[in-house]
């Protein structure tokens, strides 16, 4: 997990699948997509100031912003960029699933 601490900045819009068919149509991604910061007690708070908790097992990553967790599975990381494949679900069924890229600070 070493390798995930510090501040990292989503670079790239997230290319997201959506599956809207239980609710009204409006698409709100439940993770604030900015800069984030990991810290080593798997805390972490982004540049708006939500905090959210983190965990690493392996290649997957659970952050947890208290709104819909999402798995996302780290299928790239290297000293400067990393890339997340993402799937949500809520109730059971998946809500948006895509991938994130993001470049360290």
């Amino acid at each position: 997990a070493e390798n995930i601490l510090g501040r990292w900045r989503a670079v790239e819009e997230p290319d997201y699948d959506w599956d809207d068919s239980d609710d009204d149509g409006a698409c709100d991604v439940p993770m604030y997509l900015g800069i984030m910061t990991f810290e080593h007690d798997g805390r972490g708070v982004a540049d708006n100031g939500e905090h959210f908790a983190w965990s690493l097992t392996g290649r997957r990553i659970t952050v947890d912003y208290g709104f819909i967790p999402a798995r996302l599975t780290v299928s790239e990381i290297c000293e400067r960029r990393m890339v997340w494949k993402v799937l949500a679900t809520e109730a059971g069924s998946v809500k948006y699933y895509g991938r994130i890229v993001f470049e360290r600070l």
